[in-house]
């Protein structure tokens, strides 16, 4: 249901709700805006040790290295698509 949620806002809205360019990028779209995962999905995910450091609870800093998302009004979510 999510997946065709984000479909249909980016049809709408004409840009992509989480513009990641990498799995990494895109992962870091989504904690910036989400927050974190809960523990049971990290702990079950079967990349969580690329993406999370040791203790499963804090995301390694390649998540969010995207200098894009700093402007974030300008290439992803905008007043169009959060209503």
């Amino acid at each position: 249901m999510w997946s065709v949620g984000c479909i249909v806002a980016e049809l709408w809205s004409g840009t992509p709700i989480f513009p990641g360019e990498s799995e990494q990028d895109q992962l870091g779209w989504q904690m910036d805006f989400l927050g974190l995962p809960p523990d049971h999905m990290v702990k079950r995910g079967s990349k969580s040790n690329v993406f999370f450091e040791a203790d499963l609870k804090t995301p390694k800093k390649t998540c969010f290295m995207s200098i894009k998302r700093k402007n974030v009004g300008q290439r992803g979510l905008n007043s169009r698509t959060l209503g």
